[in-house]
């Protein structure tokens, strides 16, 4: 919904939006598969406990980088 939002703010044209959100939600979806073999990786060789720990700092960047967007006047 926010992606949606913030796209909606900055796209040039309406018609680049749909294409744009598609592509978003495929490569959303490439990564979550990888990041699931290789959390099972880590879990499966380090332990549990390891697995959250990346998610901890996947958050974190996460967060670092929401806070650098910028929306034009």
């Amino acid at each position: 919904m926010a992606r949606a939002t913030y796209l909606k703010k900055i796209a040039v044209h309406p018609s680049h939006i749909a294409p744009t959100l598609t592509m978003g939600v495929s490569l959303d979806h490439i990564f979550s598969i990888g990041g699931a073999v290789i959390c099972g990786v880590i879990w499966y060789k380090f332990g549990y406990q390891y697995v959250f720990a990346v998610a901890a700092g996947i958050a974190c960047i996460n967060f670092f980088t929401t806070l650098r967007i910028r929306i034009p006047e």
